[in-house]
């Protein structure tokens, strides 16, 4: 869900469809590369990821969405950019990789299980940056605020979780 949410986000800022798929792909590929990974490294960092990764996505979700909040008072051309994307991607895939982890701990699938949570990802992630580039035109320039606001309300959630 936070990978859906954060395309609607990016989706405020797509000029076509192509841009759609390229957010999926960064979501999808990550979300399936990071639950693959933490299915291999097993037990060696569970306790620290189980313990700081939720510092460490609520630090990073706070840092962008006050960021998006202080740059919605001047125009950003490109909210795809590859060092935004693949920090995004890693931060709404560090859950995967502890699911990765669990994994490993009851012997399951873990090919078809990363294709899965990878696809569907995916899936939802293109639908999601669909939304949220129709919703761009009903929300107009209210939208980095509103995706600012997003992300940092994700980043809360992350500590509780």
């Amino acid at each position: 869900m936070d990978a859906f949410t954060i395309a609607l986000i990016k989706g405020f800022y797509i000029k076509n469809k192509y841009n759609a798929l390229k957010i999926a792909s960064y979501f999808g590929f990550f979300q399936f590369f990071m639950t693959f990974l933490g299915f291999y490294v097993g037990n060696i960092f569970k306790d620290n990821v189980i313990n700081y990764g939720k510092y460490i996505t609520f630090f990073i979700l706070f840092i962008i969405g006050l960021n998006m909040i202080i740059e919605s008072k001047t125009e950003v051309n490109d909210k795809t950019n590859i060092k935004e994307m693949l920090i995004l991607s890693f931060v709404t895939s560090i859950d995967a990789f502890t699911i990765g982890i669990t994994f490993s701990l009851n012997d399951a699938k873990i090919i078809y299980n990363s294709i899965m949570i990878g696809v569907i990802t995916f899936i939802i992630s293109i639908i999601g940056a669909l939304i949220g580039k129709k919703l761009k035109n009903i929300i107009k320039n209210k939208a980095t605020i509103f995706g600012g606001i997003i992300l940092i309300i994700l980043s809360i959630k992350s500590l509780f979780i």
